[in-house]
C-alpha cells in the first residue's frame, strides 16, 4: 500500500511539486502512482520532488515508473529529484546505479536549491 500527498513547502519550493510518498511502491501501488504524476505533469509541473522518507519498499515496476517519469520529464525540459532515500530503497538504488540517473539529495530544501541553481545557469 502507498499514500501520496502533496507537501506544503517552504518559501524555497515554490512553483515546484512536493510529493511525499509514504509505505510501498509495489506493483498494485504503481498505477495510482503514476496516474498522479501523469495528471501532475499534465497540469503543468515541470520540477517535481519526490520525498522519499517514508517510503519503506519500491518495486521493479515501481524503478521502472521513475524511470519513465524521468525520461518523460527531460523531453518536456523539466526534471524529478528523489530526497530522502533511506534503508532498503537506498540501497535498491545504488545496487541499481539508479543513483547516476536521479538527482538523489538529503532533504527537500537541497532538492529545491538545485532547481534553482539550474535555472540560474540558464539564465
Amino acid at each position: 500500500m502507498i499514500e501520496f500527498k502533496k507537501y506544503q513547502g517552504s518559501e524555497n519550493t515554490e512553483g515546484m511539486l512536493v510529493l511525499e510518498v509514504t509505505g510501498e511502491l509495489d506493483n498494485y501501488a504503481v498505477k495510482d502512482f503514476t496516474e498522479c504524476l501523469e495528471y501532475e505533469i499534465e497540469s503543468g509541473h515541470r520540477q517535481i520532488i519526490v520525498d522519499c522518507s517514508t517510503l519503506r519498499f519500491v518495486s521493479s515496476m515501481g524503478i521502472g515508473t521513475l524511470v519513465r517519469i524521468h525520461g518523460k520529464m527531460s523531453k518536456l525540459g523539466g526534471d524529478v529529484k528523489l530526497v530522502s532515500l533511506n534503508g532498503m530503497v537506498a540501497e535498491l538504488f545504488s545496487i541499481t546505479h539508479m543513483d547516476r540517473l536521479f538527482g538523489i539529495y538529503p532533504s527537500i530544501d537541497a532538492a529545491a536549491g538545485s532547481f534553482a541553481s539550474k535555472t540560474a545557469k540558464t539564465a
